[in-house]
This record gives structure tokens, sequence and C-alpha cells, in this order.
């Protein structure tokens, strides 16, 4: 089954969460940092940076813990290929972010504190258990499901895990990345 434009990641209300964190990040960097032109487009830019960040983290974590998980159980091509071609750009973009938020941990608005580390712990146990409990990737990815005709309560069911749990945990994350000192 083709997905809808909707149900292809990012979803519409994935990036409707990145907004909120990008207008709740926005005024802690405008209040934070004194950027000397176009100070809200660059404050934009950084949250969206910082964001990006904290979520391929978390995207990179999820995907390393689908090929633990799940590995032996799909065929090499698309599946596995892809999980690795996804954890390869989530690294990369990792790489990418660390050097646009640079300058904001030179300045100690972002900090890899204790919190913070225990933050992305928190997100892998969150994962581990989640996989652990699933019987097959049709309880883990809401697409999977949805592709293989699964019923509509396993749907629902991985949705809400990964839009409002996960999402719990990557405000944590970053919540705990941003200093408020």
């Amino acid at each position: 089954m083709e997905l809808e434009w909707w149900m292809k990641s990012p979803s519409p209300f994935t990036i409707a969460i990145w907004l909120i964190l990008a207008a709740w990040l926005m005024p802690k960097l405008l209040q934070k940092i004194k950027y000397p032109r176009l100070k809200y487009l660059k404050a934009f830019a950084d949250s969206v940076a910082i964001i990006g960040f904290i979520t391929l983290i978390g995207d990179l974590l999820w995907c390393l813990t689908c090929l633990a998980r799940f590995g032996t159980s799909f065929p090499f091509y698309p599946d596995v290929y892809q999980l690795i071609l996804c954890a390869v750009r989530d690294f990369v973009g990792i790489i990418f972010c660390f050097m646009l938020i640079q300058p904001l941990l030179n300045v100690k608005f972002l900090t890899f504190n204790n919190t913070f580390f225990k933050a992305i712990l928190y997100n892998q146990i969150f994962f581990i258990a989640w996989f652990t409990i699933a019987p097959n990737p049709g309880f883990i990815d809401w697409n999977f499901a949805i592709r293989n005709d699964y019923a509509l309560n396993i749907v629902v069911s991985d949705f809400l895990t990964s839009h409002v749990l996960g999402r719990i945990c990557l405000f944590f994350m970053l919540y705990n990345f941003v200093s408020d000192k």
C-alpha cells in the first residue's frame, strides 16, 4: 500500500511539534544571544539546528535499536539497507548540526551536562523497552503497520507511542540541553 502524503516522514504532526519546540526555544535564544542583525531569522535558524541535533540523535538511537531488535527479521534489501542508510544520514546530520550549534556551546547556551546525557539514556531505555515488548516491526513503526495492513488499533497505538511518548523524550533531551543559567 502506498502511503498518503500526510503519512510520510516527517508527518505534519511532527512538523507541528518541531515548530512548537522552535517557538519555545526562540525567546530563550533572543534573551541570551545578542544577534547583531536579522535576530529573529538567526534565532529561528539556531533553534532549527538545535532541534535537528536532538531529533537526529533520537532517530539514530531508533534506527540502531530497530536494527538490533529486528535486523535479522528484515530482508537486507530494502529494509536493513534503508535502516543503515538512515543511521548514516542521522550521523552525518548530527555532525552538521553540531557545527551549526557550536557557537551556542561556546557562549554556554547549550551544555553537554549530566542531565542531558541522562535524558539520552532515558530515551534509549524507552526505545529498548518499547522494542522489547513489540512482537514485530508493525508494533514500533506506524508507517510499516499501515503498509502491511495491520489493524487500526495497532497503527494508532504506534502513532501515539512515537508521537506522544517519543516527543516527550525528545523534549526532555532538548530541555536538558538548553542552559537556563
